[in-house]
């Protein structure tokens, strides 16, 4: 006699379970078997580059927009910022700042971006616009 709880079975493809209640039931999920996968590259070096220099332009654009809104103190003379008090003080720093971002790398890229679209323009310019009937 075949006991029903014995390790024996008469199916060559299926799995053994000799625990009757540790076997997979009737709902669940297929065994898969884990295909390797590549490697992935990991550019760690690339997203911190990639990130301080999206910061640093969000910040220098936000000292051109404080600059240009007035959001700043800048005081003219020194006796006048030594006088002022801290917070005074750092307004004035982060409106020079400001003013320093506008001259040095908003402008620069402001103007030669309007000579490359002056410059496409002439380009596709036609030479002779006249229509013959």
């Amino acid at each position: 006699m075949i006991n029903s709880v014995s390790s024996v079975s008469f199916k060559s493809a299926a799995p053994q379970y000799n625990d009757p209640f540790a076997r997979p039931g009737r709902y669940a999920k297929p065994e898969t078997i884990p295909q390797e996968e590549a490697p992935k590259k990991n550019h760690k070096a690339l997203k911190w580059i990639l990130g301080i220099t999206a910061t640093a332009i969000a910040a220098g654009a936000l000292l051109v927009v404080g600059k240009n809104k007035n959001w700043f103190k800048v005081f003219d003379n020194a006796e006048a910022l030594k006088n002022a008090k801290f917070m005074d003080q750092c307004s004035h720093y982060f409106g020079k700042a400001g003013e320093f971002v506008d001259t040095k790398c908003w402008t620069p890229i402001k103007d030669f971006a309007g000579n490359a679209i002056n410059w496409v323009k002439n380009l596709v310019k036609p030479k002779n616009p006249t229509v013959t009937p």
